[in-house]
């Protein structure tokens, strides 16, 4: 019964924008808004980028590390379709 409530409420919170009448605005400025936006998104990912780039440089050194390990297990499996 609880399943039935979530389409209702993921509407309500994805689309609150939806009852409001919309302005259009002139041809300049929603190209500008959305390069803004588009910067916005860049400078987000690039910083989201830079902070985990130390991780994954560890996690590719300890796969490296790993690589005999993890070959000899898979010849052990064969197929994991048995599985």
């Amino acid at each position: 019964m609880k399943y039935a409530l979530y389409p209702g409420l993921l509407c309500l919170f994805l689309f609150p924008a939806a009852a409001q009448e919309a302005t259009p605005l002139p041809p300049g400025q929603v190209q500008e808004g959305f390069s803004l936006m588009e910067e916005g998104a860049k400078l987000l990912l690039k910083g989201l980028m830079s902070s985990m780039e130390p991780a994954m440089d560890d996690m590719g050194r300890a796969l490296t590390q790993m690589e005999p390990a993890l070959r000899d297990l898979t010849a052990m499996m064969g197929d994991i379709g048995n599985y």
